[in-house]
């Protein structure tokens, strides 16, 4: 056989043997990441809700300009669950929200809540990136500090979001999420139905174990 056909013919098998090789690495990807939502998988997350910050907040009345005080806020998530069918998985969410405005006179002001409450998550197959629709709803406690007075609520909300994760390997995945959240806050034994009502837009981001 002439030397350039022989070389010919070695090259096209080291092509073919990438080639399969390629595919099979792509196949095993995509075989670990459905695994990861299968029916009598756990998962178990932790992430935030991007609520950190710190601001500086200013009245401005015809110019005149008033400072009100410094506001810092974080948040915090945890949450566990089961699928119970492929691609679909409940549990139970836990969540930690404070705030403190430190206002150029007078004392600060603190306030925190913390609650728990069922969700549903429902991935959409795409490799290594799945897509997901989440839906919860969440009860709990908070409580506002204000100098040496002290109220407490009770609180009430839901949430419904959609996102992506993005698969690391056979067992995490980064999360990024947007949610629409609205929480209801009602004064412990008041006599009134006076409620606050909070509602916005939020991001979300964390990581997400699969077991």
């Amino acid at each position: 056989m002439a030397p350039l056909l022989s070389n010919h013919i070695q090259i096209n098998k080291i092509n073919n043997m990438k080639k399969l090789l390629l595919t099979a690495l792509i196949a095993c990807g995509v075989q670990f990441a459905n695994a990861q939502t299968e029916k009598g998988a756990i998962l178990i997350g932790a992430g935030s809700n991007f609520n950190f910050s710190s601001t500086n907040s200013k009245v401005d009345v015809d110019g005149n300009k008033t400072d009100i005080g410094k506001t810092t806020q974080f948040g915090l998530e945890a949450k566990g669950g089961y699928f119970f069918i492929d691609n679909l998985a409940g549990g139970l969410n836990l969540g930690y929200d404070s705030e403190t405005i430190k206002p150029e006179i007078g004392d600060d002001v603190k306030s925190s809540s913390f609650y728990v409450g069922p969700f549903a998550r429902y991935y959409f197959d795409l490799d290594k990136i799945k897509p997901f629709a989440e839906a919860g709803y969440n009860f709990g406690t908070a409580k506002e500090e204000d100098g040496n007075t002290t109220t407490d609520f009770n609180l009430s909300g839901w949430n419904v979001g959609v996102g992506a994760a993005f698969f690391l390997g056979k067992s995490a995945s980064i999360d990024l999420g947007l949610q629409y959240v609205s929480n209801t806050l009602k004064e412990k034994d008041s006599s009134n139905d006076a409620k606050l009502i909070n509602s916005g837009v939020q991001f979300s981001g964390g990581f997400t174990f699969y077991l």
